[in-house]
């Protein structure tokens, strides 16, 4: 029998899912099953290369609409070509084509949603073209605090692009990359019903910034922590400690950069594995990447604790959640645990 208060709820993404699920796709599919485990119908819609869509789980659907796709990373033409907007007009000319889709809008349209869940300040300017056409739709907001944009950027320090580059995009378009993000941001922020943020800290900092009244704001952590493995292995010495994370976001960039110049090196009689898309595997010394691993228990199975020196970024970090999952030791920084109920040396070191 279906609820009479059921709704129906969009959840916007400028790039497709992809399995296995990173921070931004866990994010975004832990939304889906909150709403759903309240017995809501919801369904996704990107931004992708292609029309498409696909069951990403046995009751989750993506709807992908063909539009231009968000360069985040390399040296492609389109990258080069935002570079160029940015230092000249102020904008990202990526940005603003992916804001002018107006399939999406079409397609929200038909599907006419009670709810949309946007949580990319890429698309903050198409989340406020949808709600002028979908007038009775209400937007739920879901974002860390401004200080996102600062992490975002300090990635291009850690590019594969030619030093000299990397030095003159540093030197040019810092200063116009943080105020044209800052800008999306604040529009994103203006266009939510309703914010969602993951942290009170989060929520202190977009309350007293954007002058908005406390009770708009919700924190909700966006993590799901199902309790111990039934099993769990008792530990007497540790000799493996594992790294998780994509490798296009600074401060994980940072942390393993930490873990190769500083930790591992002390450390000699520990294993150090480093997992998430993005790295190029290598072994050397007592380091392994393995880059992108689909199955996760294996690597569980042989780790012994997990480590997260993270030092910059907002929010809550995902891959705490996957740790504490694990039921292991943690080393972390309070950046790392932000959010968490972390006692040192109780769940945490």
């Amino acid at each position: 029998m279906v609820s009479k208060s059921k709704l129906k709820i969009a959840i916007l993404l400028y790039k497709p899912i992809k399995m296995p699920p990173s921070g931004y796709e866990f994010l975004n599919l832990i939304m889906a099953h909150a709403f759903q485990k309240l017995e809501h119908e919801v369904k996704i819609f990107a931004i992708g290369k292609e029309n498409n869509e696909i069951k990403i789980e046995k009751n989750l659907e993506e709807k992908i609409i063909k539009g231009t796709t968000y360069p985040e990373e390399g040296l492609t033409f389109s990258r080069l070509k935002d570079f160029f907007t940015l230092y000249v007009f102020g904008y990202r000319s990526s940005i603003k084509t992916l804001n002018n889709n107006e399939n999406v809008i079409k397609e929200l349209e038909k599907y006419a949603p009670d709810i949309i869940v946007v949580s990319s300040i890429q698309i903050g300017e198409l989340a406020q073209k949808i709600k002028r056409q979908l007038k009775k739709t209400k937007v739920i907001v879901y974002t860390d605090s401004y200080e996102l944009i600062k992490a975002s950027f300090n990635s291009i320090t850690y590019a594969k692009l030619p030093r000299i580059l990397k030095t003159a995009i540093i030197a040019l378009l810092k200063e116009k990359y943080v105020k044209y993000m800052f800008r999306l941001y604040k529009n994103l922020i203006k266009v939510g019903d309703i914010i969602v943020t993951p942290t009170e800290k989060d929520k202190m900092k977009i309350s007293r910034r954007f002058k908005i009244k406390s009770d708009k704001i919700f924190v909700i952590p966006p993590i799901l922590i199902k309790g111990l493995p039934k099993k769990v292995r008792k530990i007497n010495k540790i000799k493996t400690i594992t790294f998780i994370g994509v490798a296009n976001y600074g401060p994980n960039i940072e942390a393993v950069n930490a873990i190769k110049e500083k930790i591992a090196p002390k450390l000699k009689d520990i294993k150090f594995l480093i997992v998430g898309k993005g790295w190029e595997k290598e072994k050397k010394e007592n380091i392994e990447v393995l880059g992108e691993v689909k199955d996760l228990k294996a690597v569980f199975d042989k780790t012994d604790a997990f480590i997260a020196p993270i030092k910059s970024g907002a929010g809550m970090k995902t891959k705490i959640a996957t740790y504490l999952d694990a039921g292991k030791p943690i080393i972390g920084t309070t950046v790392a645990f932000e959010g968490y109920n972390i006692k040192d040396k109780v769940n945490g070191i």
